[in-house]
C-alpha cells in the first residue's frame, strides 16, 4: 500500500515483545506502513495505509488520539491490572466485567461518540477548512473462551460527518474473528482474519502537499487479510520461540484513474528466539520479511514490487514493579524487483520504557527508526519517530493525559525531508463504570523541504463513551 502521511508511534506485543512496530496515530497524520505487531483500540477505525499482520490484527485505522495501550503493550500505556484505579473501580462494581452474557459466550458492545472543531481538514498549507465534526464509533465483541481456549468476533462501525464540507464524510467498518489456543503453559497458537472497509481523508495519501482541496470524493478502499502465530516455550523456560505469517490483499474502489496504482498485496513471515537471562529479563533474536506485490504499474515508472527484509536483537526486561521495557536493534533492507531502483538500506530500532513512579501514575518513552513503503516520494521512506507520554489518575475517576513525540522522514532518492511536531492533552472523568466523559485538545505541525507539504493543524474534541 502506498502511504498517506500517517504517524509512526512503537509498540508492541507482550507475546512478542521485541517485535518492530509503526502503528498509526491519528493525531498526526505522518507516515507508517509495515508489517507491524499492533493491539487494535477498539473504538478506533478509518483510513490508515498501515499493514500490520500478526495474532492481533491487520491495521488499517486511523485513530482519534493517541492510543491507550495495554498491559504488556510497549506503546503510550495505561496502567495495567488492578493498580490502573478505574480498571479497579470497573471490577470492583461488576465481578463479572462488562458485557452480557448471551450463550455460550459474552457479548462487550460499547460506543464513543465524539465532537469537536478542526481547523484544518484537508491538512493543507494555505487553504486550511475549518469545520465542526461529529463522529460515532459503536462496537461489539462477542467471546467465547475457556482455560484453553478463545475466540472471539469484533464488529467495529465508524461514521464521520462534518458541517461544513458533506464530501468528507464517510462510513467505516471492521469485521474480525479471532483464535487463541493455550494447552499447556508451553505452547501457545493464535489465528485472525479480517475485512475491512474504509478510505483516505483529503489531504492524505496521495491527496498530500494541497491535492485534496481539488479532491471531489474520498478515496475508499477494502482490504482482507489472514495471520497466525505459534510459540514454543514456558514463560520460565530459558528459551523460547516465536513464529509468525499473515497475508493482506488491499483495493482502492474509488477514484481508479488515480488510485489503481495503490492497490496491494503483502505476505509476511517472522520468526524469534527469546533467551531468558533473568527471571524478568530475556534477550531476543529476531528476523522477518515481508514481500510486497503491486498489483497494477503506472505505465513508464519502475515498480515497487520487492521485499522487505529485517534482522534484530535486543532486550526485553521488568526490573521492578515500577520500571519495565524493551529495546532492539539491527539492520533492515528493502529491494526491489526492478533494477531502476536501488536497494534501500539503513539502521532499524525499537525502544520503549514504561515507569510508574506511582501505581496510578504511568511515563512511557518510545522510538523507533526504520524503513517503511513509500506514499508516493521517492522508493522508500527512511522514518525516525520519539513519543514521550504521561499518564495519571488524581482520583479514583479522574485522569489527565500528556503526549509529546517528533517524527522525521526523508523520501530517498528525492531530496524532500520532513519534520513533524505533535503535542496533546486529556482530560477524562468516569461518572460511572459503564460512562466515561472526555475532552482534549490536539496541535500538530508538519515542516518540510518541500513548502507544498507543510501544515498546522489544532483539534478540539469531545467524547462520550459508554460501555453496556
Amino acid at each position: 500500500m502506498g502511504v498517506g502521511p500517517k504517524y509512526c508511534l512503537a509498540l508492541c506485543l507482550a507475546s512478542g515483545l521485541l517485535a518492530p512496530v509503526y502503528a498509526n496515530d491519528g493525531m498526526l497524520g505522518i507516515n507508517a506502513a509495515s508489517p507491524v505487531s499492533f493491539r487494535i483500540n477498539a473504538t478506533n477505525l478509518a483510513g490508515l495505509d498501515t499493514l500490520g499482520i500478526n495474532a492481533v490484527g491487520l491495521l488499517g485505522l486511523e485513530t482519534v488520539g493517541m492510543d491507550t495501550g495495554s498491559a504488556g503493550n510497549t506503546g503510550p500505556s495505561d496502567s495495567s491490572g488492578t493498580s490502573d484505579p478505574l480498571l479497579k473501580l470497573k471490577l470492583d462494581a461488576d465481578p463479572d466485567h462488562v458485557g452480557r452474557k448471551i450463550g455460550i459466550g459474552r457479548l462487550l458492545p460499547d460506543v464513543t461518540i465524539e465532537s469537536g472543531y478542526n481547523d484544518n481538514l484537508t491538512l493543507e498549507s494555505t487553504q486550511a477548512l475549518g469545520t465542526f465534526y461529529t463522529k460515532v464509533k459503536p462496537h461489539s465483541s462477542y467471546v467465547v473462551s475457556d482455560k484453553t481456549r478463545k475466540f472471539v468476533l469484533d464488529f467495529l462501525l465508524d461514521a464521520g460527518f462534518f458541517e461544513a464540507s458533506s464530501k468528507d464524510n464517510y462510513l467505516d467498518h471492521r469485521w474480525r474473528a479471532s483464535f487463541d489456543y493455550d494447552p499447556t503453559s508451553r505452547i501457545f497458537a493464535s489465528a485472525f482474519a479480517e475485512l475491512l472497509n474504509s478510505h483516505d481523508g483529503r489531504g492524505k495519501g496521495r491527496a498530500e502537499g494541497g491535492v485534496g482541496v481539488t479532491q471531489d470524493s474520498l478515496d475508499e478502499w477494502h482490504q482482507w487479510g489472514f495471520g497466525g502465530k505459534i510459540a514454543y516455550g514456558a514463560p520460565t523456560a530459558r528459551g523460547r520461540l516465536e513464529f509468525e505469517t499473515g497475508y493482506l490483499l488491499k483495493r482502492y474502489d474509488t477514484n481508479r484513474i488515480e488510485t489503481f496504482s495503490r492497490d496491494r498485496e503483502d505476505k509476511f513471515g517472522a520468526a524469534r528466539f527469546f533467551y531468558r537471562i533473568r527471571p524478568k529479563t530475556s534477550l531476543v533474536f529476531e528476523a522477518q520479511s515481508t514481500e510486497h506485490d503491486y498489483t497494477r504499474d503506472i505505465v513508464g515508472t519502475p515498480s515497487l514490487d520487492g521485499i522487505t527484509t529485517s534482522f534484530l536483537t535486543g532486550i526485553t526486561w521488568q526490573a521492578t514493579y515500577k520500571t519495565s521495557g524493551f529495546a532492539k536493534i539491527g539492520y533492515n533492507f528493502r529491494t526491489f524487483d526492478s533494477d531502476q531502483r536501488a536497494t534501500q538500506t539503513g539502521l532499524n530500532w525499537d525502544v520503549g520504557v514504561d515507569w510508574k513512579p506511582k501505581s496510578y501514575s504511568t511515563v512511557h518513552l518510545a522510538t523507533s527508526h526504520a524503513l517503511s513503503e513509500t506514499n508516493g516520494t521517492g522508493d522508500a521512506l527512511n522514518q525516525s519517530n520519539i513519543l514521550l507520554s504521561w499518564k495519571h489518575y488524581w482520583k479514583e475517576r479522574f485522569s489527565t493525559r500528556l503526549d509529546l513525540g517528533y517524527q522525521n522522514s526523508t523520501f530517498a532518492p528525492d531530496p524532500r525531508e520532513d519534520n513533524s511536531y505533535q503535542m496533546g492533552v486529556r482530560a477524562d472523568y468516569a461518572f460511572r463504570r459503564w460512562l466515561n466523559v472526555g475532552a482534549g485538545f490536539r496541535h500538530q505541525m508538519l515542516d518540510s523541504t518541500d513548502k507544498l507539504f507543510n501544515y498546522d493543524q489544532n483539534i478540539i474534541e469531545l467524547t462520550l463513551d459508554l460501555t453496556f
